[in-house]
């Protein structure tokens, strides 16, 4: 996944209370018995309580081509997350996330709507 255009859309994310620059979001995952999978990536996540960490690499904007670091790509919305669920063996999972790369909008072509999207080093599967 990447973003469709870049943008400061922060102030879209729930702040986790007590927890300093850690947001709620949303995710989809793919869902194999109890493992979660990565829905792009199909990697196993391994670990449900303990902050998952992502591979540094570059990702870029699929309208402007600047490039930016690749992360969890984490919506703000249930609703944002939902154009990604597609499949009966998905499910959106709530997660916190921090250590923001850059903020953003990927586009749903379906519904001509721009959702929210942050994409983050860190992350923690609150399911």
């Amino acid at each position: 996944m990447c973003l469709t255009k870049l943008g400061r859309c922060k102030s879209k994310f729930k702040k986790v209370p007590g927890e300093g620059d850690t947001y709620y979001g949303y995710k989809v995952f793919n869902i194999r018995g109890t493992t979660l999978r990565s829905v792009f990536m199909n990697d196993k996540i391994r670990h449900r309580n303990k902050w998952l960490v992502a591979m540094a690499a570059k990702c870029e904007t699929t309208k402007t081509d600047k490039p930016y670091t690749a992360g969890f790509h984490v919506m703000a919305t249930e609703a944002g997350a939902k154009m990604y669920h597609r499949w009966e063996d998905q499910i959106i999972c709530k997660v916190k996330f921090r250590e923001i790369t850059v903020t953003g909008y990927q586009r749903d072509y379906i519904k001509s709507v721009d959702h929210p999207c942050a994409v983050a080093a860190e992350m923690w599967i609150c399911a």
